[in-house]
């Protein structure tokens, strides 16, 4: 007994196309079976099976196939064809004669939707499957038609296949826009086009963004007008009963194979997701069973990342709101975060791994002080963090701006809590120095005021300070103390508080108070250009009588005024005092750096790299091993951020070789083979 039907059974039935030919669906009852030697592997299998034609071990495995119910994935496909070639006939021929054949269609296409999910990994049996869904849809009517495209994978055909020209044609035609998802459809199946490897390793990602990126480019969708060129189908039949090509009808539309332009655009659509998709793909080349694992989901783009159905995203998540609540940041020890992140030390992340967490935090929407990618130091178990809020504008690296700003904080807080305590009235001064002096914009605003309660909670040493300027001479601290106290004007005051804690800066730097007080005296001061011709102060009026009485004047703020022209004057000009702040926490470097290559000279990179990302693999490629401070040294004195300038190198190196140049975190590995490569 054969489960399920849809099936011909008896002898002398005829093919559609030839009537001396038998039907190849056609069971006959009458022909011999070896059911003790059943051929399961398809070794007697031609590749245009007919039932008839079949030997008797491999009629035995088919009829086995379909006793089972036809749902083994291990069936050879020719086994799952000779099925198929019947529905073909029972849907294409048999309706124009018969009404229990019209009546049979819906059970059929649904049939065939289910082997689709069972063998629909052979590219074959797809197309001719899907192009058969399409027919039996439009010959029903079905709604279904239009709500969903059938071609969610490649079929690789010689063209485009049928359904999705007529459907997407008739979009056209009637001036409606195609939605996202049969626009990656046709992309997808068009044969010209081959997508980067992060389409076909994380296909599931790989979709979900690009229809955000095409709703994004095309809202409702990519609207055309009709080409010329129009549409004139054919169905291929997979069964030999039709001699291969079956005359179909469809209304008047344009044929999207003749289409190159928005096939371009999408095709460069596709390309933009898979450049966001490269870390994630490389992290599931390497890791194939954790692609659901906080750290993968950290390398997603944030809006995936964000909405990533991930149990521990969601657990981590929901920990962060409760903690804030409704406050704009909170202090949490770090322990709450780093034993609850995949490390490769538990509790010990790398920088690497810090950086892995930093980024899955901003794609949730929330920040972390410290941050490694800001300067902070690597998270430990038993040490403070602030989480915050992050506002809408999304920073991937530290200005210039905003790193002199923490390096001042920085300064500043080692210095406010040298007595051991930070008075209130100095925690006050150094929060308004965030909201007023610094010019920053309203993120780095955002994280700067949690760096500085970082800062407040865990105070550098100044001892630790104290060494680091020993060594510098006399102008450099000079200038440095000058940019303090240009820092602590620019609100446009210098207050006794700012005076108090600048006497401290002083002390520190080995500079007098009478060289503080000079210092603010030129930072306020000045007198202002000469007018080129004479000033009209009051115009003379010969009938003016008597005294006008004074309006009464306007409160002024206690300290300091100064001129906000000359602030921005003084402001402008602390990018040298930034540099030498910046040497100031720069770690001792182990190994003499290399210079850098000329700006004049214009290598020419295999790997299209630019001429700093350049000179940076020039200078790896000297050794094998390096320790991560020695590649920090020359980052930083090549103006690149670590881990930004790696990632641009392997990324580069997996274009041009399908390998990292770059690897570990601490020490790191150079390969000396893709060096070679990267620097023809």
């Amino acid at each position: 007994m054969v489960p399920g039907g849809l099936l011909y059974v008896g002898s002398g039935l005829a093919s559609v196309g030839n009537e001396w030919n038998l039907e190849p669906a056609l069971i006959d009852p009458t022909l011999p079976i070896n059911w003790s030697n059943p051929d399961r592997a398809g070794a007697g299998l031609r590749y245009w099976p007919s039932y008839s034609s079949l030997s008797p071990e491999s009629r035995a495995a088919f009829l086995e196939w379909l006793i089972d119910g036809r749902k083994n994935p291990e069936t050879p496909i020719g086994y799952v064809f000779l099925f198929f070639y019947g529905l073909e006939r029972r849907v294409l021929s048999d309706p124009d004669r018969s009404k229990i054949a019209r009546d049979d269609l819906e059970s059929i296409l649904s049939e065939v939707e289910r082997l689709l999910s069972i063998y629909g990994s052979n590219r074959s049996f797809s197309s001719y499957a899907d192009d058969f869904l399409f027919v039996g849809q439009l010959l029903l009517r079905s709604k279904r038609t239009y709500d969903r495209p059938l071609w969610p994978k490649a079929s690789r055909s010689a063209e485009i296949p049928l359904g999705i020209r007529a459907l997407i044609g008739k979009l056209i035609a009637d001036g409606k826009p195609i939605p996202s998802d049969w626009a990656l459809a046709w992309l997808i199946n068009h044969p010209e086009t081959r997508l980067r490897a992060p389409a076909s390793r994380c296909p599931r990602e790989f979709q979900d963004l690009f229809n955000r990126r095409y709703l994004q480019e095309y809202g409702e969708g990519m609207r055309l007008e009709p080409n010329k060129k129009r549409l004139r189908p054919q169905y291929r039949s997979a069964s030999s009963s039709f001699g291969r090509v079956v005359p179909f009808q469809l209304p008047d539309l344009p044929d999207i194979g003749a289409l190159s332009a928005p096939v371009h655009r999408l095709s460069e659509l596709a390309d933009a997701c898979c450049e966001e998709l490269e870390p994630f793909s490389r992290w599931i080349g390497k890791n194939p069973d954790d692609r659901g694992s906080l750290a993968a989901i950290a390398l997603l783009p944030a809006d995936l990342a964000r909405n990533h159905s991930s149990e521990q995203a969601k657990s981590l998540k929901e920990w962060i709101q409760e903690t804030l609540g409704e406050r704009a940041r909170a202090i949490v020890p770090a322990e709450k975060l780093v034993w609850g992140w995949p490390c490769g030390m538990p509790g010990q992340p790398s920088k690497a791994e810090a950086v892995l967490m930093a980024q899955f935090l901003e794609s949730l929407g929330y920040g972390l002080e410290p941050d490694v990618r800001f300067g902070g130091p690597v998270l430990e178990a038993t040490e403070p963090v602030v989480l915050f809020r992050l506002s809408e504008e999304t920073l991937a690296t530290p200005s210039p701006e905003y790193a002199a700003a923490a390096l001042v904080l920085r300064f500043a807080s080692a210095v406010a809590a040298a007595d051991g305590i930070i008075a209130p009235e100095e925690e006050r001064l150094l929060s308004s120095q965030v909201e007023n002096a610094f010019r920053l914009s309203v993120g780095e605003r955002t994280r700067l005021a949690a760096h500085l309660e970082w800062l407040l909670k865990t105070p550098p040493s100044l001892t630790g300070l104290k060494k680091r300027v020993e060594d510098l001479d006399a102008p450099r601290k000079k200038e440095i103390s000058r940019f303090l106290v240009a820092v602590s004007a620019a609100d446009g005051h210098v207050t006794p508080d700012e005076v108090t804690v600048l006497e401290k800066l002083y002390k520190t730097l080995g500079l007098s108070s009478d060289e503080l007080y000079s210092d603010i005296h030129a930072a306020t001061s000045g007198s202002s250009p000469a007018a080129p011709e004479p000033v009209i102060i009051r115009p003379g009026d010969a009938s003016a009588r008597g005294f006008t009485i004074p309006s009464k004047p306007l409160d002024r703020p206690t300290g300091i005024v100064l001129d906000r022209g000359r602030i921005d004057a003084k402001l402008a000009e602390t990018a040298a005092a930034s540099a030498l702040l910046s040497q100031i926490f720069a770690e001792e470097q182990s190994t003499p750096i290399a210079p850098p290559t000329s700006l004049n000279e214009s290598p020419k990179s295999a790997a299209g790299l630019d001429r700093l990302h350049f000179d940076l693999v020039r200078q790896l490629a000297a050794r094998a091993l390096w320790s991560r401070a020695e590649v920090e040294a020359l980052t930083h004195q090549l103006g690149l951020m670590t881990d930004g300038a790696i990632e641009v190198i392997n990324e580069a190196s997996f274009r041009l070789l399908d390998e990292p140049l770059i690897e570990g975190d601490d020490p790191i590995e150079i390969s000396a083979s893709a060096a070679e490569e990267m620097l023809k």
